[in-house]
């Protein structure tokens, strides 16, 4: 680095610590040129500046008006060309940053619909086991954002992106790398035959006892990583419970007592997916108890 980049380097830490104050935030998004300073950074592509840069952008990308500027300029283009070209560090902070911004925005669609190759540029790392941990987990929580989107889930699910979440989740041993997972199986397992595929390839086993695990482990809620693990994991337990075929399985766990509890959870979208379970559950038992008496 010559003094001018380590100048810029420091300058880009300190915003993206300062502007995580909402006041300061809002006084960034006031000045004339807004987001402009970062789209010139990000085109200039200065390799040891590119990390620091998509650090202090997911910063304001939070605010409202700032993401926009960045969508209009082309901002998430420009990243997803970084992820095609750059490794490591820069890479994985540029798919991170392009995450932020999905999960920011409530019109993930008309965000991806001009990205015609981005299904497959994000995939693609989930496809080898040889993709280091921090690149997969960045790739996992981007995947789930983008799931947000039916035609994106389509399109990712015909480049076998199911095939790809099976194969990580049979090998994740850290934490991170299995709370991404079960959050991206969770995304992607309701769109077509995706809950099928998750069956055959045995995950309802390794969900449920991810979810025993964790659920034991969050009892005191003061383990966020396994609270984290425990929600994400009933997501994926309901997500691929709409296939009676997976609810015998969820069933043979013995684990409806742990969802009974988490069906009183504070988190809405937990409570729901717990309750669901359940439901599908009491569903089978029903329709069992209908065949053995008939």
């Amino acid at each position: 680095l010559d003094r001018a980049e380590r100048i810029v380097l420091h300058c880009l830490y300190a915003i993206a610590v300062a502007a995580q104050t909402p006041k300061i935030l809002k006084s960034i998004a006031k000045i004339a040129q807004g987001i402009k300073p970062w789209i010139v950074l990000l085109r200039l592509a200065i390799n040891n500046l590119i990390p620091a840069t998509c650090i202090s952008l997911r910063v304001l990308l939070q605010h409202p008006q700032l993401r926009q500027q960045f969508i209009g300029f082309g901002g998430l283009r420009i990243l997803f060309a970084f992820v095609v070209a750059e490794t490591g560090g820069s890479r994985c902070e540029a798919l991170r940053t392009i995450e932020a911004c999905l999960a920011n925005s409530d019109a993930v669609e008309s965000l991806l619909k001009p990205l015609i190759n981005a299904p497959a540029i994000v995939v693609s790392f989930i496809a080898s086991m040889s993709t280091e941990e921090e690149t997969q987990i960045a790739a996992l929580d981007t995947i789930a954002q983008m799931a947000r989107d039916e035609n994106t889930l389509a399109i990712m699910s015909d480049l076998d992106v199911i095939e790809g979440l099976a194969r990580i989740l049979s090998v994740a041993y850290s934490e991170a790398l299995k709370i991404s997972v079960v959050r991206a199986i969770a995304a992607c397992s309701y769109f077509g035959e995706n809950a099928e595929y998750l069956g055959r390839a045995n995950c309802v086993p390794m969900l449920t006892a991810i979810f025993r695990t964790s659920t034991s482990r969050a009892r005191g809620e003061s383990d966020i990583g396994a609270i984290q693990l425990r929600n994400a994991a009933v997501r994926a337990l309901y997500g691929i419970s709409r296939l009676p075929a997976n609810v015998t399985r969820i069933w043979e766990a013995d684990i409806c007592d742990e969802l009974t509890a988490m069906a009183e959870s504070t988190d809405e979208q937990v409570q729901e997916a717990a309750a669901g379970v359940i439901t599908n559950i009491r569903l089978l038992e029903r329709q069992a108890a209908c065949v053995k008496y008939t």
